[in-house]
């Protein structure tokens, strides 16, 4: 008899061959759907036979080797639960999925996180399952990869969801330094405030509420009310008496209290060597160090980035009797641009009124680095908007004048690599000059790879040269790789990862400049800024 049933268990599982194949191929969709269907109504008639055990161990496969199912699962997990209450199948199958889980290596888990962290959920649901490994592999998954830095509300928002459920399914004695931990890293370091104060609020709840207190403030309600509406009446009723005012709404100003003031680019400090030779120096070899700058700067994962500093400080214009003494929680919200990526908010933490006597203070002016990313080579304004708090707990908000981002802010010194870092000046001069050279050959030579999508153009220039020469040493000191009476080179790193060569070279008393780069649509910006710095150079 019992081999009858294995036979015929065997048959309905090759009935689910066709349907299998696809899903063993990673095929989603309709496809899934009707294999789970089918495989459920077969578990349903015959469960308790050894097609329970087939059931079991085609799913851990299933899931194992493509994550992608494992919602499918869950959800024909709880189908059994409900027809079968009494069945071990559920309970057995996602001890064995969270210790695979768990078991996975970081790097292959990022790649399909929302499903492994929507499978670690219902396995930190079950009470017989130990949740220590759960806890302390999240930790491990934070630590080791990017996913504080990245700040997704959405994966914040699971990895707390697992902690909820460990809190509310799990006495909190088992869990307490892990959980302790992963709230402390998730509240300090996830870079979205949403999900920091919610692991504040967790680590609190850890920490200072007992364990069945907790439990009866995570669990839904008899009456259908979530853990949100718990704690949001609980809030209420500490915050009903008399000592905790309501807050007062966000008020706009027509014209903003505070403005940005773009602080000089900073340059070297001296003038290159006027003759510089073209001697080997020791320990460089061009060829490392090109390989080097494609890896690390052309490479298709990196992206060059633009730090500009600005000083933030009470606009002049605004009369100083309606002036705060003291602003709080500053954040500075840029708008976006489809050529740059978003740029982060600017969180100053206080900012102080000037004192009337004229003075001074470390405190009446507040650095603001703003990071810019783009996306392609070209300039960009960005509307300001500032947020801010008083000392009586009033919150303000209100437009700053734009930012702007010219062509000439996005230009970056060509990098070197770390190994020419502690060189000397006048030794970095020099590489710096042959691996201009260097690069020039390849974008030019039309049998490189690079050449492809290089674009050389000339530029007159009428004005005086020696006028025009003084301007390149005020303004594009730290880019100047070559610097002669009659020529001077001038190289820079354009975001996100292309690059912009000059040669300028003297003709009489003018100035021809020779324009190399690896995106074309920059040379009418190029063409503008020399025959800005032309019309300059003649006034």
């Amino acid at each position: 008899m019992d081999q009858e049933h294995a036979e015929s268990a065997a048959l309905l599982i090759d009935l689910l061959i066709c349907l299998h194949k696809p899903v063993e191929y990673n095929v989603a969709g309709k496809v899934a759907v009707a294999f789970y269907t089918v495989l459920f109504a077969f578990y349903q008639r015959h469960g308790h036979t050894k097609l329970g055990q087939m059931t079991y161990q085609l799913l851990v496969d299933t899931v194992t080797k493509h994550p992608v199912f494992a919602p499918h699962t869950v959800d024909f997990l709880e189908s059994v639960r409900k027809i079968s209450p009494e069945s071990s199948l559920p309970i057995k199958m996602l001890c064995a999925l969270g210790q695979q889980t768990v078991a996975t290596p970081v790097e292959q888990l990022v790649h399909h996180l929302p499903h492994y962290l929507a499978l670690l959920r219902h396995v930190a649901c079950e009470t017989e399952i130990n949740p220590v490994p759960i806890v302390s592999y999240l930790l491990q998954v934070l630590n080791w990869s990017s996913l504080c830095q990245e700040g997704s509300w959405s994966v914040g928002n699971k990895v707390l969801a697992i902690c909820s459920c460990i809190l509310q399914h799990h006495h909190s004695s088992l869990v307490l330094a892990e959980m302790g931990n992963l709230l402390t890293l998730v509240s300090n370091e996830y870079n979205d405030v949403d999900i920091r104060d919610r692991a504040r609020l967790y680590y609190s709840i850890l920490t200072t509420v007992s364990s069945n207190k907790v439990m009866h403030l995570l669990t839904f309600g008899s009456d259908g009310t979530s853990a949100s509406q718990r704690l949001t009446r609980l809030v209420e009723v500490g915050l009903s008496a008399p000592s905790f005012p309501p807050a007062n709404p966000l008020q706009e100003l027509p014209s903003s209290l505070l403005q940005l003031t773009r602080v000089p680019q900073e340059l070297v400090s001296e003038h290159p060597p006027s003759d510089l030779c073209q001697q080997p120096i020791a320990g460089l070899d061009l060829d490392d160090l090109m390989d080097w700058y494609k890896n690390s700067v052309q490479a298709s994962g990196h992206q060059l980035r633009v730090r500009l500093s600005y000083k933030l400080c009470y606009h002049k214009e605004a009369q100083p009797q309606v002036l705060p003494a003291c602003l709080y929680a500053i954040c500075l919200r840029l708008s976006t641009s489809s050529r740059y990526a978003p740029v982060e908010d600017v969180i100053i933490p206080y900012l102080t009124k000037p004192s009337e006597q004229g003075a001074g203070n470390d405190s009446d002016e507040q650095d603001a680095v703003v990071e810019f990313c783009p996306l392609h080579p070209q300039p960009a304004t960005f509307a300001v908007r500032a947020t801010y708090s008083s000392k009586g707990g009033d919150t303000f908000a209100s437009e700053l004048a734009d930012v702007h981002v010219s062509f000439a802010d996005i230009f970056l010194p060509l990098p070197l690599s770390p190994a020419f870092q502690s060189k000397e000046d006048e030794t970095l001069y020099v590489v710096r000059q042959q691996f201009f050279d260097r690069l020039w050959e390849q974008l030019s030579d039309s049998t490189s790879s690079n050449s492809a999508s290089s674009i050389q153009s000339v530029v007159s220039l009428k004005q005086e040269k020696d006028e025009l020469w003084k301007l390149l040493h005020e303004q594009f000191l730290s880019f100047i790789t070559l610097n002669r009476d009659d020529v001077i080179h001038m190289a820079a790193a354009l975001p996100p990862r292309h690059t912009l060569l000059i040669k300028f070279s003297a003709v009489g008393t003018a100035a021809v400049a020779s324009v190399l780069t690896d995106v074309w649509d920059v040379l009418p910006l190029v063409e503008n800024l020399l025959h800005q710095l032309g019309a300059s150079a003649e006034n």
